[in-house]
């Protein structure tokens, strides 16, 4: 195996794979962005889980007019966090999975999205039921959801 000069990339701890004119960023560097990213973005959970009257106050105190307080508009206001708060952990575990010593297969990140996906599911059933959302409107999207993430699991058992 050749040894990397001490100029290169590679000896300097950046990505080994970078296309030619483009600027190799470092591995650490780019794992604690995500890390950071991913932590700021779990926050938006407490926002889907606060009493509807937090969002009435909080929209008042910064001035942004009065909250329609209609279940669309408080599902709405749920989802985005929720959504946020998802992609927040599965940015956290893809951190996790990539800063481990040896390689990561991708068949090894199927299985946590299934389980990811299937917990969204159940938090967005319990958002519509709160924001007092119609039945078929909750079948339709969290079961949907649902159904998704467990046949991610059935398919990735397939692939074992």
């Amino acid at each position: 195996m050749d040894q990397a000069s001490p100029d290169s990339p590679v000896a300097a701890g950046f990505d080994s794979d970078v296309d030619s004119g483009s600027v190799p960023v470092p591995k650490p560097m780019l794992i604690r962005f995500l890390r950071v990213t991913g932590w700021f973005t779990v926050l938006a959970l407490g926002a889907a889980l606060m009493p509807a009257k937090w969002f009435v106050e909080a929209t008042e105190e910064l001035g942004l007019g009065e909250f329609p307080p209609t279940p669309l508009v408080y599902y709405l206001a749920r989802h985005l966090s929720l959504m946020y708060g998802f992609v927040g952990v599965a940015l956290l575990w893809f951190c996790r999975q990539f800063s481990q010593p040896g390689p990561v297969s991708w068949a090894a990140q199927v299985r946590p999205l299934g389980v990811f996906v299937i917990a969204f599911g159940v938090a967005r059933t319990l958002i519509d039921v709160i924001a007092g959302m119609p039945l078929w409107w909750t079948a339709v999207e969290s079961g949907g959801m649902l159904l998704g993430g467990c046949a991610i699991l059935v398919l990735q058992r397939r692939m074992n």
